[in-house]
């Protein structure tokens, strides 16, 4: 995969990803081990994802990244 490629010869450079969190339970409700346990395969590979809930947070979160 060419994340993880680039990753590993440049560590420490992140990309970045929005991701929706399951439907089934809030982010803000979950426990930092099942957030840690479903970012671990993102940060894996040198992704940082961004968690939210609902559409209407990605304006907001997307200017928190600028």
């Amino acid at each position: 995969m060419l994340l993880r490629d680039a990753f590993g010869r440049f560590p420490g450079r992140y990309h970045y990803a929005l991701v929706k969190w399951p439907a089934d339970r809030k982010a803000a409700e979950s426990s930092s081990d099942r957030i840690k346990a479903e970012s671990a395969k993102y940060l894996e590979i040198g992704v940082r994802p961004v968690w939210f809930d609902d559409f209407d947070e990605l304006p907001d979160l997307v200017e928190q990244l600028r």
